[in-house]
């Protein structure tokens, strides 16, 4: 007999999966935090620019996704 898979596993090894990448952000963004409301995850970054104190919050339905769009933000040139 064949046990089908529980369908939240996936979510559960995509979360587990960006653990590492999570802290690396984390280190490299002190201050910036990760956390998940019911289906949402989302993830909170203070900083600084030009001397103003700013932050910025993504959500979105994984980790990965989130973990992307923070980390095209702050890649990209403010000047360019």
């Amino acid at each position: 007999m064949v046990t089908p898979e529980w369908p939240g596993m996936a979510l559960a090894w995509d979360e587990l999966d960006q653990v590492p990448r999570r802290e690396a952000f984390k280190e490299a963004h002190p201050g910036a935090t990760f956390e998940r409301a019911g289906t949402m995850f989302l993830g909170h970054v203070p900083y600084t620019e030009r001397g103003e104190e700013r932050s910025i919050t993504f959500k979105g339905d994984s980790y990965k996704v989130v973990l992307d769009a923070l980390e095209k933000y702050f890649s990209e040139d403010p000047d360019g």
